[in-house]
C-alpha cells in the first residue's frame, strides 16, 4: 500500500527542522501544510487528507522525530493489515534537547504528547486508511490548540468515528517517533494550565466528574502542593499542583475549553456543512425577546426512526395551540398575523405524512403549507435520501466503498455508513446523485420496493389537498436540487419549472411560497439563490434554521424552527430556546 506523510506546521516552530531531518532519513518527502493562525490543526490535516492520492495517509506532528525504522515499520504493519483496519499507530517517546527537569515526572508526560500507543493515538505518530476517513467527513473542524496532546483533539474524534464505522486499529511498536522537548523552553506553568485545559475538556465531552468531587480534590491538591513547596519537594509540589490544576478546572469546563471546540469553518473539504459555533452564555434577554412569529419545519409524521411521531406531533400542536395563535404562513409573511402566531410547514410532501395529519390540523383547526418537489410529485419516484438508506439496509454488516464525482470513501460497516452518504451527496446535482445510486444499487445486488410511508404525494392527492381551505401549497424545487451548486440556467428551471408545474395542477394563478431544499443559510442558500428566488416570481421563500419572523425579516429568507421528535414539554423548550420566547 502507498503510504503518505504529511506534517502541519506551525508558525516559527523551533522543532520543525529536526522534523524534516528525521524523516528525510526515512526517505520521506512529506506533504507540508501550515496551520492557520486561529484555526488548529484540523484545517491544514483536512487539507492533507484532500490533496492526498495514496492508500494510507501518515500523520506527523511538527516537533516529533521519527525513529530509524519507522517507516518500515509502517508499511509492513499496512501490508499485512487485515482489510477492516483503519489506523495504525505508534508509540511517542519523550526526546530531551539538554537535561531533563527533575520536576517533569512521567505522570507529567502525558500532557506533552508523549504516549505508548494504545486504544487512540497522538496526531504526532498515527496513520489512516485514506478512504476511511474520507468516509467520516475527515476530521471535525475544532478550533482546538496546536500544542495541546491529550486525548479530545481531532484526532482521537476521528479514531471514534472510524470505530463507530466498523474500522479496527492497532498500535505498531516498530513504527515509533520521539516527541523533542526543549527543557529550556518549558516551564512548571505550561504543564499546569495544559493540565487545566485537559480538566476542562474532560469535563465538558470525556468523562463526566462531579463538580463536588472535583473541588474537594483541587482543594486537597492545592493544599498538598502548598505543603511540598514548603517541605522543598519541587517534584511533589508540581504533580500535586497539576492534579490541583485540572480538577480546578472542571468547575469552569465551558469558560476555558468551551471556544476551543467550536468549529472554525462553515464546511471543509468533505463537510459541505458545518454547524456554527455556539455561543457560551446565552444572550441576555431584552424587552423585545421572544418577538415574531415563529414557523415551524416538519418533514415526516410517521413511526419511522427519525421521524416526528404522531403521538408527538398532536401533542406539539394542543401545547402551540394552549400558549400561541395558529395562522397560516401567507398571513404571517403580508404581516396579518397576531405577533405571537406561529405557522406550520412541510417540506417534500411525503404522502403518508400528509394522511396522518390532516385529520389532526383539521380537528385542531390548525393551517398548514405543504411544500412539495414537482419532479417527484409526476414521477411517483422516491426521495434519494430514502433510497440511500434502504440500499445500505439490506446488509448492514458487510462493507461498501463508493467512489462518486470522482472520490472515493469506505465503510467497514454500512449501517453506519447512511449519514455519512447522505451528507456526501447532499450538495450533488440530480445527475451525479443518480450515478451514486446506481453505484448503491450494484453493491446491494438489489433494488427494495419503495414503502408507501416513502411515496411522495401523486398529482390528485395533491390536487384534493389544495381544496381544503386549511392547506396552502407552495413549490420545493422539481428536483431537490441543492441550489446553491446549480448553475444559473439549472437554477431557473427548478425554481421556475416548479411554479409552473402547481400552476397547471392545481388551477393557481401562481404559488406564493418556496422553501429551499436543504435551507441551511450559507451551506445551502446564498445571496444568489435569494435573488434568483424573487425573480421567479416567488413573494417569499423560507429557510432551514431557527429564528422568528418580524416586519424586518427577509422575505426570502424567512426562519423556520426544525422540529424534533419530542414530547410537550421537551417541545416547549425547543421553541424557546431557538426563539427566546419563554417557556412559561
Amino acid at each position: 500500500m502507498e503510504i503518505e506523510v504529511t506534517v502541519a506546521v506551525r508558525a516559527g516552530s523551533p522543532t520543525w527542522a529536526r522534523c524534516l531531518q528525521a524523516l528525510r532519513a526515512e526517505g520521506v518527502e512529506p506533504l507540508v501544510f501550515p496551520v492557520p493562525h486561529r484555526h488548529g490543526l484540523a484545517q491544514a490535516r483536512n487539507d492533507a487528507l484532500a490533496a492526498s492520492k495514496a492508500d494510507v495517509l501518515a500523520f506527523v506532528d511538527d516537533d516529533v522525530a521519527v525513529e530509524p525504522g519507522w517507516l518500515a515499520a509502517l508499511q509492513h504493519a499496512w501490508a499485512g493489515a487485515p482489510e477492516d483496519r483503519g489506523c495504525i499507530g505508534g508509540p511517542i517517546r519523550a526526546r530531551f534537547e539538554g537535561p531533563r527537569p527533575r520536576w517533569l515526572t512521567d505522570a507529567l508526560l502525558g500532557v506533552l504528547g508523549v504516549a505508548a500507543g494504545g486504544q487512540s493515538f497522538h496526531g504526532g505518530n498515527v496513520s489512516f486508511r485514506t478512504e476511511a476517513l474520507r468516509g467520516i467527513e475527515g476530521f471535525w473542524p475544532a478550533r482546538g490548540r496546536p500544542e495541546l496532546h491529550d486525548w479530545f483533539s481531532e484526532e482521537h474524534h476521528a479514531q471514534h468515528e472510524l470505530a463507530a464505522a466498523g474500522w479496527t486499529h492497532t498500535c505498531e511498536p516498530g513504527a515509533a517517533a520521539a516527541r523533542i522537548i526543549d527543557p529550556e523552553r518549558l516551564r512548571r506553568r505550561d504543564v499546569l494550565v495544559r493540565r487545566a485545559r485537559y480538566g476542562a475538556r474532560s469535563a465538558l465531552i470525556g468523562e463526566r466528574r462531579p463538580r463536588a468531587a472535583a473541588a474537594r480534590i483541587a482543594a486537597s491538591s492545592a493544599a498538598g502542593a502548598a505543603v511540598a513547596a514548603v517541605r522543598g519537594d519541587g517534584v511533589r509540589a508540581t504533580e500535586r499542583a497539576a492534579r490541583a490544576a485540572e480538577n480546578a478546572a472542571v468547575l469552569l469546563a465551558g469558560v476555558i475549553a468551551h471556544r476551543d471546540l467550536q468549529p472554525t469553518a462553515a464546511q471543509t473539504p468533505f463537510r459541505h456543512s458545518v454547524p456554527a459555533p455556539q455561543p457560551l452564555f446565552r444572550a441576555r434577554r431584552t424587552r423585545d425577546s421572544g418577538t415574531g412569529a415563529v414557523v415551524l419545519l416538519y418533514h415526516r409524521v410517521d413511526e419511522r426512526h427519525g421521524s416526528v411521531t404522531p403521538a408527538n406531533f398532536t401533542a406539539q400542536l394542543e401545547l402551540l395551540l394552549s400558549r400561541y395563535t395558529p395562522a397560516p404562513l401567507e398571513a404571517i409573511v403580508s404581516g396579518d398575523a397576531s405577533p405571537d402566531a406561529f405557522a406550520v410547514t412541510f417540506d417534500d410532501g411525503y404522502a403518508e405524512t400528509m394522511r396522518r395529519t390532516l385529520p389532526v390540523l383539521t380537528s385542531a383547526g390548525v393551517p398548514a403549507t405543504i411544500f412539495v418537489s414537482t419532479a417527484h410529485v409526476a414521477t411517483q419516484r422516491s426521495f434519494w435520501w430514502d433510497e440511500v438508506r434502504r440500499l445500505l439496509g439490506r446488509a448492514r454488516d458487510r462493507p461498501v466503498r463508493l467512489t462518486i464525482d470522482g472520490d472515493t470513501r469506505a465503510w467497514a460497516r454500512a449501517g453506519a455508513a447512511e449519514d455519512h452518504v447522505v451528507s456526501w451527496l447532499q450538495p450533488k446535482a440530480p445527475e451525479v446523485i443518480d450515478e451514486g445510486l446506481a453505484e448503491l444499487r450494484a453493491w446491494a445486488a438489489d433494488e427494495p420496493a419503495v414503502p408507501d410511508a416513502e411515496r411522495p404525494l401523486n398529482v390528485a392527492e395533491l390536487r384534493a389537498l389544495s381544496t381544503s381551505s386549511l392547506i396552502d401549497v407552495g413549490a420545493h424545487t422539481r428536483t431537490h436540487a441543492n441550489l446553491r451548486y446549480v448553475d444559473g440556467e439549472r437554477l431557473m428551471q427548478e425554481l421556475a419549472g416548479s411554479r409552473e408545474d402547481l400552476e397547471h395542477w392545481l388551477d393557481i394563478e401562481s404559488p406564493c411560497g418556496l422553501a429551499y431544499p436543504f435551507g441551511i443559510p450559507g451551506a445551502d442558500v446564498d445571496a444568489d439563490t435569494r435573488c434568483a428566488a424573487r425573480s421567479a416570481g416567488f413573494r417569499y421563500a423560507v429557510l432551514n434554521s431557527p429564528g422568528t419572523v418580524t416586519a424586518d425579516t427577509d422575505r426570502y429568507g424567512l426562519p423556520r424552527l426544525p422540529v424534533e421528535n419530542a414530547g410537550a414539554d421537551a417541545f416547549a423548550s425547543l421553541i424557546s430556546r431557538a426563539t427566546g420566547r419563554p417557556n412559561r
